[in-house]
């Protein structure tokens, strides 16, 4: 088994244990298209007919395509909440399912009525800093970035009534 696969492996690998993160994806991506580069690399010295340069540009198109059309911050958040509920994960980084963005909230609200005390609180604490700051958003190294939100109060609101709405 070439490096390159056997990389690719462990970053499935560790995508599985540890949860999905953007940086495992986009990583997963560059190394998909190193084995395919590398594959073409070990075709060209069979066969002069296999365009090397060509394949890599034509396999880096279509991998920032398809990274740029998936929404992977939904995919991330999907694939996270699933794999806690099923119980591949062990604990659930709720920190990262917020920086997430707006893909993360409905899961974080489902996340309020767990069995673990200690995800539900994290995930109140997250949706309660979320309602009373909806335009600050932290940055994965701590700094917080500003953006505005187009309706915000209305979102607010419907997630208020939705996280403590009691039957």
């Amino acid at each position: 088994i070439d490096p390159v696969v056997a990389l690719i492996l462990s970053a499935l690998v560790l995508r599985e244990s540890f949860g999905m993160t953007e940086l495992r994806i986009t990583t997963s991506a560059f190394m998909m298209f190193l084995a395919i580069v590398f594959i073409a690399l070990m075709i060209r010295l069979f066969s002069e007919r296999v365009q090397v340069i060509k394949t890599a540009f034509v396999t880096a198109a279509l991998t920032l395509i398809a990274l740029g059309l998936i929404n992977v911050n939904a995919v991330i958040a999907d694939y996270n909440y699933n794999a806690y509920k099923s119980g591949k994960l062990d604990k659930m980084d709720v920190n990262t399912i917020y920086e997430l963005g707006d893909e993360g909230i409905p899961y974080l609200v489902k996340l309020t009525k767990d069995k673990n005390k200690e995800i539900k609180k994290d995930c109140i604490t997250v949706l309660f800093y979320f309602l009373n700051f909806p335009n600050v958003r932290k940055h994965h190294r701590g700094v917080p970035v500003r953006y505005p939100l187009p309706g915000v109060r209305f979102r607010q609101q419907l997630l208020f009534h939705r996280i403590f709405s009691f039957p």
